[in-house]
């Protein structure tokens, strides 16, 4: 009921009402506060600080909401969090004139987006890396590997085409792809 009540309040943010967005975000809050859901709880609460900042102008709350949002951030590690955060505190405190604090919230906000970006790219070039192994392991084609001639595509569709068929003896029809092409050249 939590998780519903909170994409409820994310589309009436969506739609630009926030006193309504902001009732159902108080009451996921509450239920995430009592099933101890700490990080949705942290989403939450940065969510209805960053809002009340833009529309009713309230600083005071805003940053009491996201530094409650940021102890929980930082408590379960959840670094994309703790990025959004730092950002919606610097842009406040900027807001408000006092930008030595704003800028040492940005200087934690670039900290935090670089490792953030570090770590989800070796996360992605690992798995890219571990599908191509995968698919180049199914597909048979590892160095050194040579495949028969009837299992490659561009000769399945030439033969079909010339209707030649292979009828060398098997030992034969392992051969390179170019030697392949040459053989075909001469047909």
């Amino acid at each position: 009921m939590a998780l519903a009540y909170n994409n409820i309040a994310r589309v009436y943010q969506a739609k630009d009402q926030f006193r309504k967005a902001e009732s159902y975000f108080s009451s996921a809050l509450s239920l995430f506060s009592n099933l101890g859901m700490e990080s949705e709880k942290s989403t939450v609460l940065a969510n209805i600080g960053k809002k009340s900042s833009q529309l009713s102008g309230d600083s005071r709350k805003a940053i009491f909401l996201l530094d409650s949002s940021t102890a929980l951030a930082v408590k379960l590690n959840l670094r994309s969090q703790l990025e959004q955060n730092y950002l919606n505190l610097s842009d406040i405190y900027s807001g408000l004139g006092d930008f030595e604090t704003s800028l040492g919230y940005y200087k934690l906000y670039s900290a935090i987006k670089d490792s953030v970006f570090n770590k989800e790219t070796l996360s992605r070039l690992s798995d890219f890396q571990v599908k191509y192994e995968k698919e180049k392991d199914q597909a048979g084609y590892w160095p050194g590997k040579r495949k028969p001639v009837q299992d490659h595509p561009a000769q399945r569709v030439s033969f079909r085409r010339t209707g030649y068929h292979d009828h060398r003896p098997v030992y034969n029809r392992f051969i390179s792809v170019k030697e392949q092409f040459k053989i075909q050249a001469c047909f």
